[in-house]
């Protein structure tokens, strides 16, 4: 919490915000696969006849992921500094370039 007060801090100004929502929020899901194979091997007494059994189990595992977010708004003033001024207008034609081409030219 120590650093989302600075990132809030930053942006609105020391102390100049309202948390509006904190808490757990969902932001996508993991998944676990996991398989285990286990074999068997038995050979007769007579050692003429063997059999090998094989066990296979797999387990697939899937969570929601999710982490802590803090949601706030900047309390009035404060905040990012407001935009400049808008860039004045080009200065009017005084004449002092070339003329025009002549009509029909």
């Amino acid at each position: 919490m120590e650093q989302a007060n600075g990132e809030m801090n930053a942006h609105c100004g020391p102390g100049n915000f309202t948390i509006t929502q904190e808490g757990e929020e969902a932001i996508g899901t993991d998944t676990v696969a996991r398989q285990d194979t286990a074999e068997d091997s038995k050979t007769s007494r007579s050692g003429r006849r063997s059999s090998t059994d094989s066990t296979t189990v797999a387990q697939t595992s899937t969570r929601t992921a999710t982490a802590w977010r803090v949601h706030y708004a900047c309390n009035g003033a404060g905040g990012p500094p407001p935009p400049g001024p808008a860039a004045a207008p080009p200065p009017p034609d005084d004449g002092g370039g070339p003329p025009p081409p002549p009509a029909g030219y």
